[in-house]
């Protein structure tokens, strides 16, 4: 019986290790840093207070996630600076911090790669993570051993995944080395092709299409969509490029064969859309984004979000595309109410012309709080600067 207990206890310890969330240093900065150099990675800083409410939320609610544990543990060296300590202090003494919290991504030569401030959620601290990520650029490391010769399989795998995070062509690389018909095995041809299969209108993506069963076991089904997705956005971009539309119906078609079907519909309203934005042509975006607004954003608060952005920084000053944002953003409230969902749809407003019903929907919401004994400041904020503006 003791050694059934020991064993449920120990398993137990295993599943809280394995569901962790970001794991810290236990270290000075500089410290953390070293280990980030050593290992290739970039040192992920949150400088926070202990008096500092968002800080305590996201130590509370975010930084514990079991997928931002995943994602910060394999791509950082994580570590919590308390600014009023003397390490915090002297971090602070390189690295000035006007507001908290602050959060920095940095290179294992000290330099910034990304810096974002502000509490933020689950799935925006891991797109802003991907931001940094994609920032660092390894690939320049591998090049002259590449021009030397070398071509063991770990070495290719790591060279080709360090151009694909850098956004630089590596299709030619990666075709070459398959062509060369290296000795590795099935299951190492298989991870290749999926490191490697950045566009979906490639002959490497084919061949990660054929495999794709295998990938799914290896990876997982929504990891495989992820990156059909991926390869597929990327293909949309080239098609802005080159101004080729061909490539987006391409693109659309692959998608639609390997993704769920929500994901694929927002994927073909989302592709369309940047292209014809990028393109200039404003009724076939105005239409694009009618049908992702009304297919996908109804439920979704990221595509909510991505949309309002795309229409407020495209065609600027058409109507019809203005009062969309703001029937988006409207809905959005519905589905997240936050301050700085308010701050938007209020600023939308006011790009609308409407100045007296974004106050009444601040006033508004600001009773409702009152009434339930809630913090109103922060409202206060966004009223004063409606109300001071033209």
């Amino acid at each position: 019986m003791k050694t059934l207990q020991l064993l449920f206890v120990l398993c137990i310890s295993t599943a809280t290790v394995l569901a962790q969330g970001i794991k810290f240093e236990e270290s000075d900065w500089q410290t953390a840093l070293s280990k980030a150099k050593n290992e290739g990675k970039i040192m992920f800083v949150d400088s926070y207070t202990t008096w500092c409410g968002p800080c305590k939320k996201l130590s509370k609610h975010v930084f514990p996630n079991e997928k931002v544990g995943e994602y910060f543990n394999a791509n950082f060296i994580s570590i919590k600076l308390d600014m009023e300590k003397k390490d915090g202090r002297s971090f602070g003494s390189k690295y000035p911090v006007s507001a908290y919290p602050t959060m920095f991504f940095i290179k294992g030569d000290g330099k910034v790669v990304h810096k974002i401030k502000g509490f933020r959620k689950v799935e925006d601290l891991i797109k802003e993570a991907e931001k940094a990520v994609g920032k660092f650029d390894r690939s320049e490391e591998y090049v002259e051993d590449y021009e030397s010769g070398l071509r063991d399989f770990d070495f290719m795998l790591n060279y080709v995944t360090e151009l694909n995070k850098s956004r630089k062509e590596s299709l030619k690389i990666a075709n070459d080395y398959l062509r060369s018909k290296p000795d590795i095995t099935e299951e190492q041809k298989t991870r290749f092709l999926f490191a490697a299969a950045n566009e979906i209108d490639s002959g490497i993506f084919d061949q990660l299409e054929e495999r794709k069963e295998q990938i799914i076991e290896m990876k997982g089904k929504e990891v495989y969509e992820d990156k059909v997705l991926e390869a597929g956005m990327n293909t949309v971009y080239k098609a802005i490029e080159y101004d080729y539309y061909e490539l987006v119906d391409e693109a659309i078609e692959k998608v639609k064969k390997n993704v769920d079907k929500d994901k694929a519909n927002a994927f073909k309203y989302k592709s369309n859309a940047s292209y014809c934005r990028e393109s200039g042509n404003f009724d076939n975006y105005l239409d694009a984004m009618k049908e992702y607004s009304k297919k996908i954003c109804k439920k979704d608060i990221q595509a909510s979000k991505w949309a309002i952005k795309h229409m407020m920084s495209s065609f600027q000053g058409e109507q019809e595309h203005i009062a969309l944002a703001e029937d988006v953003a409207k809905n959005l409230l519905k589905l997240e109410k936050t301050v700085e969902n308010t701050a938007l749809y209020t600023k939308i407003l006011l790009q609308n012309g409407k100045k007296d019903k974004a106050i009444e929907h601040i006033e508004k919401d600001m009773k409702e709080m009152e009434k339930k004994g809630e913090e109103t400041g922060p409202y206060e904020s966004i009223l004063r600067r409606i109300k001071q503006s033209r």
